[in-house]
């Protein structure tokens, strides 16, 4: 796959090299290396066909793919485990911590780290706490009072947020009525999920379920917010916002907790090290991928496998159960993804020439 010539590209390996397309925040933007899983809502002045660029996909295409959403979908598993014996925020100060060590090794390593300047690095900072330090913590404290099952499948509304995000903040993009009536009822979904517990939002589940939605809207802010890092490459972005994330957690960590003291169990010491390589530095690394290989539209089906996986990993692994209401919840919010997408339905087909190799 082409480069288009930037020199942020330099050195990149192919995989890396997402198309650029015109749009973005006042010059030539690209594929926003933050959940770019939607259309023009994320890459206003595009056409669906260029931003979402959909393909044909292949064995190794849904091998990542199925990866993707099992090192996603088990993070919330493991979150569970961790809380077993290690604090919250002793939880997200060493998944960002461990997650950004590991990428600046592997731009390092491939050439592709950055040194961001003051300007770039403000973003950065805002961008480490929109897509990690601030949703992370949510989710880690939203687990303390929900079940996995449920706060993946709430998180899985993020693309629905993001529409309504983009379309308030950007401006350049209108909701199409078959996007709205997506929307719609997703968010109906979203409601049927948290049922009972809406209404007693300020305590128990009802405030764990709040927080995890918040998380989803601060994934979906930063989906819109990171269109203006679509020139940099994207694993030194991931790398420098988990640095800013740990700049922010680790500080909040040593004043609100006492960190491994005590010691947490082995059980939680191999779950922490799991989330940060696998469910986030290694998470990156494939997502930015298939995005790349296969398009944005292909790359949203992690949004319909993940929750399914972490629900049943919920019950398999941790005896959780999955009320009448949850279940009909995560159906509806999906039918609404279905409808966001639009194309889901459709073959997903392109000319052989425009497999990125």
């Amino acid at each position: 796959m082409p480069c288009r010539g930037t020199a942020a590209c330099a050195g990149e390996p192919d995989f890396w090299r997402l198309p650029q397309v015109s749009g973005g925040i006042g010059r030539t933007g690209g594929v926003s290396p933050a959940h770019c899983l939607l259309p023009d809502a994320l890459c206003p002045g595009t056409s669906v066909t260029t931003c979402r660029d959909s393909a044909a996909m292949d064995i190794k295409d849904w091998t990542q793919l199925l990866l993707l959403s099992l090192v996603w979908g088990v993070s919330f598993l493991l979150i569970e485990i961790a809380l077993f014996s290690a604090q919250p925020l002793t939880i997200v100060m060493v998944r960002v911590g461990i997650a950004a060590l590991m990428l600046h090794v592997y731009c390092l390593a491939r050439g592709t780290l950055i040194r961001p300047g003051r300007s770039l690095a403000g973003s950065l900072a805002l961008m480490g706490i929109l897509a990690n330090a601030l949703p992370f913590t949510l989710i880690v404290y939203g687990q303390t009072q929900v079940t996995s099952g449920l706060s993946a499948t709430l998180i899985a509304a993020t693309p629905l947020f993001t529409i309504l995000i983009a379309h308030v903040w950007g401006r350049q993009e209108k909701i199409t009525a078959a996007r709205a009536a997506g929307v719609g009822v997703g968010l109906a979904g979203v409601a049927l999920l948290m049922g009972p517990d809406v209404l007693n939002a300020g305590r128990g589940p009802g405030a764990g379920a709040l927080a995890i939605c918040l998380a989803a809207l601060s994934y979906a802010a930063s989906a819109v917010f990171g269109r203006r890092f679509s020139q940099h490459p994207p694993a030194a972005i991931a790398a420098w916002m988990l640095t800013f994330a740990t700049i922010f957690t680790a500080p909040l960590a040593f004043i609100a907790e006492t960190p491994f003291m005590p010691m947490p169990s082995a059980a939680s010491l191999v779950a922490l090290f799991a989330m940060a390589a696998f469910s986030t530095a290694l998470a990156y690394i494939l997502y930015f991928s298939i995005l790349a290989r296969a398009g944005a539209t292909n790359a949203m089906l992690v949004t319909f496998i993940q929750p399914l996986l972490a629900t049943w990993l919920g019950i398999a692994f941790l005896g959780e159960t999955v009320a009448w209401h949850q279940g009909g919840g995560l159906a509806i919010i999906l039918i609404g993804l279905a409808l966001v997408d639009g194309r889901l339905l459709q073959p997903l087909v392109r000319p052989a020439s425009g497999r990125a190799k």
